[in-house]
């Protein structure tokens, strides 16, 4: 994990084609930060200048103490990854220069800045400021956020029973839930299953979903109770009915397995597809497998693809190879054609990758274009990357009043991180 971190940035070079770098030195020296950040990039790409790490490292300082914000994230990179002869590895100083990065709204640093928290690289082991970086992340559209902002906010929720104990023995069901979670899934020295299904069966008996959902795993697995997959079914069908989609992709598993239930294929898919609707990552993975193999549903490769692509922008870390699979190419050029089509999901998808730089040449404008098309259609996570856009002037004109406009629109498709946005900016949703 921690070698992928900074995958996006393996060295200073950007494929730009500039003249001759003495045009810029004058204006560097006299303290111009794109000057200085343009030097760094040359003497570190070594096209019409012979490339000197050194003097590409010491224009890249310059700018980033100016306060650059693509300097800031570039000497990030150096320290996190090291120069060889020039800067030693530091992952606190990189930390240092992600910090700044990602206070202007770097995306990528934002992001990465979050991983530093999650996996305590250069910093003290934090899952609430893990937790708060992928959001901001994935308040600007950057989908690989999207499952670390929840695990990390899970977690952050879950270290301490405390927390909770006080409000769960009112009666609260969130806090029974949480608290459930806690001895479930929280630290080590916190594991303790019987009180975990405990209050897993008081918050399920106040109808709480998500505890519902749980107490069946714990009937299933026969973690703090008797084993009991009759009664494991139940509680899924009870959480299904409340539309969680994790409840959804229980049943899945227990149609495609026979736990509780004679295996029935096409129950399962029933299943996988209302979890896949219902915004699950993982029921459109194991949708897109249903309809790849065949199974319970007429084998359809274009359907499955979809599915697959779905799941990838959103993280599943076996969906790109599925694809790659099924199309035997980058799944890229599956987004170009798709987007071209007007598919919504392509155009974010691409959006993004021309945002990032990540497959496709680095292209705000094309982006903005593609994410507008997008959200045009409807698209949630397309009009809350506009929202950011807009509420920071970030390659479009500050407009806070079409930031809120693009986030309302995705907070009333159920989009959490444009509701996040909207309460931080105190406005009515």
């Amino acid at each position: 994990m921690k070698k992928t971190l900074f995958s996006a940035v393996v060295s200073l070079a950007l494929a730009v084609a500039w003249a001759d770098p003495a045009q810029y030195l004058e204006a560097a020296k006299k303290g111009d930060t794109e000057a200085q950040f343009k030097l760094s990039e040359w003497y570190a790409d070594g096209e019409g200048a012979p490339r000197d790490a050194v003097k590409a490292v010491f224009w890249l300082r310059k700018a980033a103490r100016q306060g650059h914000v693509e300097a800031q994230f570039m000497l990030s990179a150096c320290y996190a990854n090291g120069v060889k002869g020039v800067v030693e590895k530091d992952w606190a100083e990189a930390v240092i220069w992600l910090t700044k990065a990602a206070e202007q709204g770097h995306m990528i640093a934002q992001f990465n800045l979050g991983s530093c928290y999650a996996y305590g690289d250069g910093v003290k082991r934090d899952a609430a400021k893990a937790a708060e970086w992928y959001k901001k992340a994935e308040a600007q559209g950057y989908e690989e956020a999207t499952l670390r902002a929840k695990e990390f906010s899970e977690e952050a929720a879950w270290a301490n029973p405390a927390q909770h104990t006080e409000a769960a023995r009112r009666g609260d069901a969130e806090a029974q839930f949480n608290l459930g979670m806690c001895y479930m899934a929280g630290e080590r020295e916190n594991k303790d299953f019987d009180q975990a299904a405990e209050w897993f069966a008081k918050a399920a008996a106040q109808g709480h979903a998500k505890a519902q959902n749980a107490l069946g795993w714990c009937y299933a697995t026969g973690q703090g109770v008797s084993e009991d997959k009759t009664q494991a079914l139940e509680w899924f069908k009870k959480a299904a009915d409340q539309n969680l989609a994790e409840a959804h992709g229980s049943l899945g598993v227990c149609y495609e397995n026979g736990i509780g239930v004679a295996k029935d294929a096409a129950k399962a898919f029933e299943h996988y597809l209302k979890a896949a609707e219902l915004g699950s990552v993982d029921g459109q993975y194991f949708l897109a497998k249903r309809y790849e193999k065949g199974q319970g549903v007429d084998k359809d490769t274009k359907a499955a693809i979809k599915w697959y692509k779905m799941a990838m922008a959103k993280g599943h870390p076996e969906a790109v190879f599925r694809l790659q699979e099924l199309q035997g190419n980058d799944p890229q050029e599956g987004f170009i054609r798709d987007a071209e089509k007007g598919d919504p999901e392509a155009q974010f998808s691409l959006g993004m990758s021309h945002l990032q730089g990540d497959g496709m040449p680095k292209d705000a404008a094309k982006a903005l274009e593609l994410l507008t098309k997008a959200a045009g259609q409807g698209h949630a996570k397309s009009q809350c990357a506009l929202g950011f856009h807009y509420e920071n002037g970030d390659g479009v004109e500050k407009d806070i009043n079409k930031a809120i406009e693009w986030y309302r629109k995705a907070a009333g498709q159920g989009e959490e991180a444009a509701r996040d946005r909207l309460k931080e900016l105190r406005v009515n949703q």
